[in-house]
């Protein structure tokens, strides 16, 4: 009687456990990470003020382009290099591209570390406050760490265990977030540098603890590994000496063909493969991925910095003081551009598993279409409900997480500028989807040179804007920098995968945001004439809303049924059964 019942909770946990060992719990620990940045971010502006978050960001872009130097692309070259090897069954390649990448880049990070710490007073006086120059010093450890954790991860995702990358994030940002903020009310007393000096300091440690915490689980894993490893070696010794076939091995699977002896002696001839493979030429390939991507890395630090420079000294040109021009910096890219982010690091996760997926597809040379075209409705879909959100919402978002650092003219303007930026949310969701498939099917310049372009659009804008409307030049630069590269990836993305833009069915998704943001404008509305506080306005207005979205969603059949059975574990699709019982049917009516 209960056997059925429990056969069917069995089946739903095996789908919530896959949904949560991949992209799921990437998704999920990246997005804890980013809440607890954001909560970091907002006790961080009450200790520092707006003028302190000014000087606080000012660091980030040139920090942010060595970082991409010392291993933006590594994280993308390792993953797919470690897929191929892996699909091969060269087990030792893969962890050969561990050792040497590791080798090379943390001698990279170390030199970055150098310069940043040897340049710090030049690059504050190019910047046009040379009270940053402590904050570079106390930031530049960082890099080095982050060149050997890029390494980590990058083998980690190749093998699509995402675990050591989402507990890695997570240990640096509570780290961050307890000892930047002590570091930082600790010296603040000394000086506003000091107290942006200490917050950063926080930063380094907490890379620290986050390649320790990778390198832990990198043993652990390992011994693991090398345990399973011997048991099968062993099971397969006694059956061979026996001639027979494992009978736990499924018949179904074309990699059970062979004996033990066969894969033995495959396995052997994948070690002869990955010896022969010499340093230099492991490196070469690395670096044949590694530079578009990191190429392409680097044009947004790189655009930052110039932002940076411009937006402070073109400020201060039209007669803002300096004190001003840092403080309307710190509000456009420490908490416009942070609640922008936040969003797209739940799509930059789930492309991030996305890519070694279609390269495993890729080798064994099987169609790639529907695992892009699930992904694509995925994106979209989160997207646009976080762009109506902010869109919709953003001024209550901004007060709720600001409001004892921010004066209310401060807190206005932010609010202002977060709608405007609402569009950005789709365009950077899309980059990421874009770039994760041209990467995948072996097309890593492309992204690259579209984000090239879409940055000289961003820099032209804002240089001429700036003078003439202030911060909003810059937000419109960033906007269009955004829509230029989203619209060409897009293009390219569409051409790469065979036309996967035709199963995305726009209307159904305008619809379900337009019920989205009538709802919710409407209960904030009637809230507000209670004059309810921003958090409870959120309340009323934020969830019915998105209930509505989702119901949409779903009667106007967004998702297919096999689409919804993959994305909710306990979906099990009526019609589908109704089919299958169609068709068994048959041939006893034939019989008859």
């Amino acid at each position: 009687m209960f056997s059925p019942l429990i056969t069917k909770a069995m089946s739903c946990m095996g789908k919530l456990k896959k949904l949560f060992t991949g992209a799921g719990m990437l998704a999920a620990a990246m997005v804890a990470a980013k809440l607890i940045g954001v909560l970091y971010r907002i006790p961080l502006t009450n200790i520092l003020g707006s003028e302190g978050m000014g000087l606080y960001q000012m660091v980030f872009p040139f920090y942010t382009l060595l970082l991409t130097v010392s291993g933006g692309g590594l994280p993308a070259a390792i993953s797919r290099t470690v897929a191929v090897r892996l699909a091969r069954g060269d087990e030792r390649g893969a962890d050969r591209a561990l050792w040497v990448s590791m080798a090379a880049f943390s001698l990279v990070g170390l030199l970055g570390a150098l310069v940043v710490f040897l340049l710090a007073a030049p690059l504050a006086s190019a910047q046009g406050n040379d009270r940053a120059a402590a904050a570079y010093a106390g930031i530049a450890p960082a890099i080095l760490f982050v060149a050997v954790i890029a390494c980590f991860r990058g083998f980690f995702q190749g093998r699509q265990n995402m675990l050591p990358s989402a507990v890695s994030q997570l240990t640096e940002q509570l780290v961050k977030l307890i000892l930047g903020l002590f570091l930082a009310a600790l010296l603040l007393p000394r000086g506003l540098e000091w107290g942006v000096l200490g917050a950063l300091l926080g930063i380094s440690i907490s890379e620290a603890a986050a390649l320790l915490a990778l390198f832990l689980l990198f043993l652990t894993t390992r011994g693991r590994n090398n345990r399973r490893a011997a048991r099968q070696n062993r099971r397969a010794a006694l059956f061979e000496s026996a001639g027979e076939l494992d009978p736990l091995r499924p018949t179904s699977d074309i990699s059970v063909i062979s004996t033990g002896a066969v894969r033995a002696r495959a396995a052997e001839r994948a070690g002869r493969r990955a010896e022969a493979e010499s340093v230099g030429q492991l490196l070469k390939g690395l670096l044949r991925i590694a530079l578009p991507v990191t190429f392409g890395s680097l044009i947004l630090p790189v655009t930052q910095v110039v932002d940076s420079m411009l937006i402070i000294n073109l400020l201060v040109g039209a007669g803002t003081g300096v004190a001003g021009a840092t403080s309307l910096y710190g509000l456009y890219n420490g908490i416009v551009m942070t609640i922008i982010h936040m969003p797209v690091v739940v799509v930059s996760a789930f492309s991030v598993a996305l890519m070694p997926r279609l390269t495993r597809l890729k080798e064994t040379d099987k169609d790639l279409r529907p695992e892009i075209a699930y992904n694509l409705k995925l994106t979209a879909v989160m997207s646009a409900a976080f762009f109506v959100l902010v869109t919709a919402l953003g001024g209550d978002v901004v007060a709720l997480l600001y409001a004892k650092g921010l004066s209310a003219a401060e807190l206005g303007l932010s609010a202002l500028l977060l709608r405007l930026s609402g569009p950005a949310v789709l365009f950077m969701s899309m980059i990421h989807l874009a770039t994760a498939v041209l990467q995948g099917c072996n097309k890593p310049a492309r992204p690259a040179l579209n984000l090239l372009l879409g940055a000289l659009v961003k820099i032209a804008l804002t240089a001429l804007l700036l003078r003439v409307i202030g911060i909003y030049g810059a937000l419109i630069g960033t906007v269009a920098c955004y829509l230029v590269t989203a619209a060409l990836d897009t293009v390219m993305m569409n051409r790469a995968s065979g036309s996967a833009l035709r199963v995305l069915p726009f209307w159904k998704l305008t619809v379900s945001c337009l019920g989205f943001a009538a709802v919710s404008v409407g209960l904030w509305f009637l809230a507000n004439l209670f004059a309810l506080a921003p958090l409870w306005r959120l309340v009323v207005a934020a969830p019915p809303g998105l209930a509505v979205f989702v119901g949409l969603l779903l009667w106007t059949r967004f998702f297919s049924g096999a689409e919804l059975t993959r994305l909710i574990p306990f979906h099990h699709p009526r019609r589908k059964k109704h089919l299958n019982r169609k068709t068994a049917e048959k041939p006893a009516e034939k019989e008859r």
